[in-house]
């Protein structure tokens, strides 16, 4: 195989596993169809892998595996694109697996929404960092590759990237100062809704790997 084929091959890799990370990060719409507590419009998505909740251990599952896709992804990704600007903007993908891994590793004691007396969320520091620190690098990740591809792909797919990940930046701001001042009511809808867009910004990274390599 010569160096262009395994150029081919690299840049196919990263694409699909980018958008299979994505699919993994997007378990928590199962919470419904199993029929959780934890799935309210108040309740938020990391306390369904809390360990007092039936199913967490699918949660941390879903999200670990996204985390170690990403990783690999976000690598094979910046390896295979030419320019600086999206390179970065891979290693952060990468940055963002390796802290949805470690935000899986360290899950919540119980779920607030559901066990009188646990407390909130934003009371576990660990889960704050990594969780913030998951969201911001996908979110700058996502910025910086649409911002590379803006010369290299159709108009249209640009303006929706952005739209998605202002959608997402947006979402997880509200989310994020909402809980910090412990007000969860809709709080889950809203992070739900951008957790949406941040994983179809996710798979349209993936999408943009090949544009970006030639």
């Amino acid at each position: 195989m010569d160096t262009l084929q395994r150029r081919r091959v690299l840049v196919t890799f990263a694409t699909v596993a980018l958008v299979i990370a994505a699919v993994l990060y997007t378990t928590w719409p199962l919470a419904a169809l199993l029929g959780l507590d934890a799935s309210t419009p108040d309740s938020l998505v990391s306390e369904l892998a809390a360990r007092d909740q039936p199913w967490s251990w699918l949660f941390r599952l879903g999200d670990t595996s996204a985390g170690v896709v990403a990783v690999v992804a976000g690598i094979a990704a910046a390896v295979s694109v030419r320019d600086v600007v999206s390179r970065v903007g891979y290693v952060l993908l990468a940055v963002f697996g390796a802290a949805t891994v470690a935000d899986a590793s360290m899950p919540l004691a119980c779920a607030p929404s559901v066990t009188p007396g646990c407390p909130t969320p934003s009371s576990d520091l660990p889960h704050v960092i990594t969780s913030g620190t998951s969201s911001a690098v996908v979110c700058c990740g996502i910025v910086l590759v649409l911002y590379a591809a803006r010369t290299r792909v159709a108009k249209p797919a640009i303006v929706t990237g952005f739209a998605l990940a202002a959608i997402a930046i947006g979402g997880l701001l509200v989310f994020s100062v909402r809980t910090l001042a412990d007000n969860y009511v809709a709080a889950g809808a809203i992070q739900r809704g951008a957790l949406l867009a941040l994983s179809l910004g996710l798979a349209g990274s993936g999408l943009l790997v090949r544009p970006l390599s030639r």
